[in-house]
């Protein structure tokens, strides 16, 4: 194997050698640990006594993982993210007949470990304007509730669970006295009681972020082992609106391998197979009704990625 060597220097970090050698630090490591003398070993800081890291250069990576495909149709695409700091403008567009309403934010994503990442929330407006009705005023402050929020994820990349829970808590108990201080009346108490409910237990607090539409859509599991002439279908459930259980698409996945750009394109399609319809769900139906409106008012939507 032609790996090479990088020479630390004064002032070198694995994150900025990560970043010089275009390697995600956790290639980097993995393969630097798997290859050096055992005193030589790195963790999550370099070692004042190591003097140079073994790596493999990104494009060698990418020829070995297009070798082995070719030789075992197959191919495992592991969650092995960068240490940079992204950052994501969200939109989220609604309609209630003709009205429309919008909801726009920014969010940035640091990747902390492999398993776990920092996000954090700004920018929030409602319908391009700021929050300005009380609804709106207190879900801009239950933001600054939840972020900055730690997850953990599992292998695939989906969310598993709460680094810094304990902190919401706090940050929660801070914003009750506070938003009773400048607010009154019932529909603040049930803002309360309804938010109290969820983040008083970590599960729960968890189930409800999984059905955040972005987090649901980035953090989507596609970590895991692909065969490259086996098309997959499988079922996936996309949140709407509580407590209406999540809307079921059929989605087929579809794996291209772009040997020419030394790639490989993932693509996912498909529609919604939910047996309900859109009557079932104005009456916030968890199961379908088969009326005669099933037919001629099923549900409609369609999924790419």
């Amino acid at each position: 194997m032609k790996y090479k060597t990088y020479k630390i220097q004064k002032g070198d970090t694995l994150e900025s050698i990560s970043k010089k050698l275009d390697i995600s630090l956790f290639e980097l490591r993995d393969f630097h640990n798997n290859h050096c003398e055992l005193d030589n070993l790195i963790a999550d800081k370099l070692p004042s006594h190591v003097k140079e890291i073994l790596y493999l250069p990104s494009s060698e990576i990418t020829r070995q993982n297009l070798t082995e495909l070719k030789k075992e149709n197959s191919f495992s695409f592991v969650l092995n993210p960068s240490l940079q700091k992204t950052t994501y403008h969200v939109s989220v567009t609604s309609y209630e007949g003709s009205k429309e309403n919008s909801l726009n934010y920014t969010t940035h994503i640091q990747w902390l470990k492999r398993n776990l990442v920092l996000l954090t929330k700004e920018d929030f407006l409602i319908n391009h304007k700021e929050p300005s009705l009380m609804a709106e005023r207190l879900s801009e402050k239950l933001n600054s509730v939840l972020y900055p929020l730690e997850l953990f994820l599992d292998g695939s990349g989906k969310i598993s669970g709460i680094n810094n829970y304990s902190e919401i808590k706090s940050r929660w108990n801070l914003l009750k006295k506070e938003i009773r201080d400048y607010f009154a009346g019932e529909e603040l108490e049930k803002f309360i009681q309804l938010n109290e409910l969820v983040i008083s237990k970590e599960t729960d607090l968890v189930e409800q972020v999984k059905k955040d539409w972005f987090l649901h859509s980035f953090f989507n599991g596609i970590y895991q082992n692909y065969k490259l002439e086996e098309n997959s279908i499988s079922e996936r459930f996309f949140p709407l609106i509580p407590p209406i259980p999540p809307i079921k698409y059929t989605i087929e996945t579809e794996i291209e391998n772009q040997e020419e750009k030394q790639k490989i394109k993932l693509s996912f399609t498909g529609t919604i197979s939910d047996a309900r319809n859109s009557t079932d769900l104005e009456k916030e139906h968890h199961y379908p009704s088969f009326s005669e409106e099933t037919l001629t008012n099923s549900l409609e939507g369609t999924y790419n990625s």
